[in-house]
């Protein structure tokens, strides 16, 4: 499969639901480590995404990430059903590619 921005931003809403929920159980090292792969998959879509509104968008998760975890979302208010709404087209899209 390619590695496109597509795949990386569905990977990126996988994960970020993996750390909401290490969150939620208030396992902070595992919340971290989620954290930490979540900033290398938006590395990793930095690199492959050449729109100047795209690469916007990964500073804004990025944010959001680091405040997350910083501060338990208190910039931001965003819910588990936010980010999952606005991730599953991402992966919606790369289920149909597989086929």
């Amino acid at each position: 499969m390619e590695k496109n921005a597509t795949f990386y931003m569905a990977n990126l809403g996988s994960e970020l639901l993996r750390l909401f929920i290490w969150r939620e159980k208030k396992d902070e090292h595992n919340a971290k480590a989620s954290a930490l792969r979540c900033l290398k998959i938006i590395k990793d879509l930095q690199q492959v995404s050449s729109k100047p509104g795209a690469i916007k968008e990964t500073h804004i998760l990025e944010d959001i990430i680091k405040d997350f975890m910083e501060n338990d979302l208190k910039n931001y208010s965003i819910s588990k059903e936010d980010l999952e709404k606005y991730f599953n087209p991402f992966a919606m899209r790369v289920m149909s590619t597989k086929q």
